[in-house]
This record gives C-alpha cells, structure tokens and sequence, in this order.
C-alpha cells in the first residue's frame, strides 16, 4: 500500500507597515510526500506589470493541467508559497482557517486516488439489476 500523501503548510504572519495599519500572511508548502509542493495556483492580475496574485489550492486537475512556472501559455500557474497583504484582519483569519481545510481536501482527493479523467470525459453503460430478496 502506497503511503498517504501529506505536505506541511508553513503559515507566517507579520505587519507589513504598523502606522498603514497594513499586515500579511504567508503560506508555503514543505515537505511534501506523495505530492508535489507546487498547490497555489496565481493568476495573473496585471498584463502590463505581469504580476500575478494567489488564487486558489490547485485541484488534482489543475495539477495535472497547469505548469509551476510562470513561463506558460496560461493567466495561471502553480506555486508552492504565495503570500497577501491586506489592511483587514478579518480577510487574512479567513485565509488562515480556510486554506488548511482546502489543502486538506486536496490530500484526500489525491490520496483516494479520484482523477478527473474518471469522472469527465468518459462514456460508459453499465447494467444495474435489482435483486428481491
């Protein structure tokens, strides 16, 4: 039996500027096993400036459909840390309770083994018959 896949998430808070009242937290994925570390995907924000911005935990689609490098035909790519500045604590605790239970179901869609291409993409017929007992 394969071993499970899991990843530590390094989770760094700081203020940014204290008199703007500006603060921010960063995420990075460590030590992985089973996976690879590159599951934030950014996308792209400004064409001009070409930067780019977090933007969700990557699927196992995204895994498997996008680079983890910004040299790509797409808006988007994956990353293994990203981090955001905002001047709301609200919006960076939303960050903080909430990325760790996404990457968590991540863990256990990879980890039960549910690829996209098994659910998209397929015709299948299959006979269900009823049994009386």
């Amino acid at each position: 039996m394969s071993e499970s896949p899991k990843i530590e998430l390094n989770i760094r808070t700081n203020t940014v500027n204290a008199s703007q009242g500006t603060y921010s937290i960063a995420f990075e994925a460590i030590n992985p096993v089973g996976i690879t570390p590159y599951i934030f995907v950014v996308s792209r924000e400004d064409n001009e400036s070409n930067s780019y911005v977090f933007n969700r935990v990557a699927s196992v689609y995204d895994i498997h459909n996008l680079q983890a490098s910004s040299v790509t035909e797409n808006d988007s790519y994956r990353v293994s840390k990203f981090s955001v500045e905002s001047t709301s604590i609200a919006e960076l605790k939303k960050y903080k309770d909430n990325i760790p239970r996404v990457v968590q179901n991540l863990l256990d869609s990879v980890a039960k083994g549910i690829e996209l291409d098994v659910l998209v993409g397929t015709d299948t017929t299959i006979t269900l018959t009823g049994e009386a007992e």
